[in-house]
Protein backbone atom coordinates (compact mmCIF):
# COMPACT_ATOMS: atom_id res chain seq x y z
CA UNK A 1 0.00 0.00 0.00
CA UNK A 2 3.00 2.41 0.43
CA UNK A 3 4.27 2.14 -2.61
CA UNK A 4 0.41 2.51 -4.52
CA UNK A 5 -0.07 5.98 -2.24
CA UNK A 6 3.48 6.97 -3.07
CA UNK A 7 4.79 6.50 1.14
CA UNK A 8 2.26 5.63 3.44
CA UNK A 9 -0.83 7.85 4.90
CA UNK A 10 0.11 11.33 6.04
CA UNK A 11 -0.95 12.96 9.37
CA UNK A 12 -3.82 15.32 8.93
CA UNK A 13 -5.21 13.88 5.63
CA UNK A 14 -8.13 11.30 4.84
CA UNK A 15 -7.25 8.77 3.10
CA UNK A 16 -10.69 6.61 1.31
CA UNK A 17 -10.05 2.65 0.49
CA UNK A 18 -13.02 1.92 -1.97
CA UNK A 19 -13.75 -1.24 -4.12
CA UNK A 20 -15.83 -4.14 -4.37
CA UNK A 21 -17.29 -6.52 -1.23
CA UNK A 22 -14.63 -8.71 -0.35
CA UNK A 23 -11.55 -7.20 -1.49
CA UNK A 24 -10.28 -7.08 1.95
CA UNK A 25 -11.03 -2.99 2.57
CA UNK A 26 -11.47 -4.01 6.14
CA UNK A 27 -8.69 -6.28 7.47
CA UNK A 28 -6.59 -3.76 5.54
CA UNK A 29 -7.66 -0.52 7.44
CA UNK A 30 -8.66 -2.33 10.86
CA UNK A 31 -5.00 -2.07 11.64
CA UNK A 32 -4.08 1.12 11.21
CA UNK A 33 -4.90 2.90 14.38
CA UNK A 34 -3.40 0.73 16.47
CA UNK A 35 -0.18 0.90 14.15
CA UNK A 36 -0.62 4.82 14.71
CA UNK A 37 -0.52 4.68 18.74
CA UNK A 38 2.95 3.37 18.50
CA UNK A 39 4.57 6.81 17.23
Amino acid sequence: IDALIGGGLRVGQLTELVGPSSSGKTQHVCPIPIGDTHF
